[in-house]
């Protein structure tokens, strides 16, 4: 196989995986809406307190945590009130707040059998909805499509800025890999806010970068079915060239 074909199709399936990860980097956690609370950390198919139930989640209606489908949660306290960074609070900010179980302030509406936003999520006004944690995509709901060039998205994807960080609230020592809200919003355009990630948009980003790659992946697998046949070729050349020559050679 050809040495410069090999690098090449090595990287890009290295790519190829990290993109697939992307997606899973977008995806929401939910969190204890009251200062102190414990983390959700199951793995066992139970949801975290709240009502109703969603993705085979277990029914609780102790009040707290907001609720959600199998998976970890993390911790982060939710803010009620006016908030000076206007991350949260009950009055007008470029993100007007974050949710909290069912009758909190910022909630304007329900869905998702009960599923709320998740506290410590930066809502964008008349947004607080679950759409960002069980994000809808019928299509019947959906306007004004567009097209995507998916190696455009690949190319932004390249250029997107990747660090390792901590929350201001997370303890020492604990750390993070993943984007800023604004880069990725700087990058592609697209969501409602520069402070949060809408997990839909992560999604949409990884699985055009994912097409991107398949493609230039199967170019470079034809590519060298090509290169080896011609070497297969070239050899046979060389092996007759060599067997003509040491025929001359017997004969003189």
């Amino acid at each position: 196989m050809n040495t410069r074909h090999t690098k090449r199709l090595g990287s890009l399936a290295l790519v190829l995986g990290l993109a697939l990860l992307v997606g899973l980097a977008f995806a929401p956690g939910c969190s204890d809406d009251t200062p102190g609370g414990t983390p959700d950390a199951r793995t066992d198919g139970k949801a975290g307190d709240g009502p109703g139930t969603s993705d085979g989640a277990v029914k609780d209606t102790t009040p707290g945590d907001v609720l959600y489908s199998e998976g970890l949660k993390t911790d982060l306290p939710a803010s009620d009130g006016p908030a000076p960074d206007g991350l949260a609070g009950d009055g007008p900010a470029d993100d007007a707040g974050t949710c909290v179980q069912s009758g909190g302030s910022c909630l304007t509406s329900t869905c998702c059998k009960g599923l709320n936003c998740c506290s410590g999520v930066p809502i964008p006004v008349g947004q607080a909805t679950c759409y960002s944690t069980c994000p809808i995509s019928d299509r019947n709901l959906k306007r004004d499509f567009e097209r995507v060039d998916d190696s455009e998205v690949l190319r932004r994807v390249m250029s997107l800025p990747i660090t390792r960080w901590s929350y201001k609230t997370d303890k020492p020592g604990v750390r993070h890999i993943g984007p800023m809200a604004q880069d990725f919003k700087r990058t592609f355009g697209v969501g409602n806010s520069k402070r949060y990630i809408a997990p839909l948009d992560g999604t949409g980003v990884s699985l055009a970068a994912i097409k991107a790659l398949t493609r230039a992946v199967k170019r470079l697998e034809a590519a060298h079915q090509r290169a080896k046949a011609d070497n297969a070729r070239l050899s046979a050349e060389v092996r007759a060239l060599r067997r003509g020559a040491c025929s001359g050679s017997k004969a003189k």
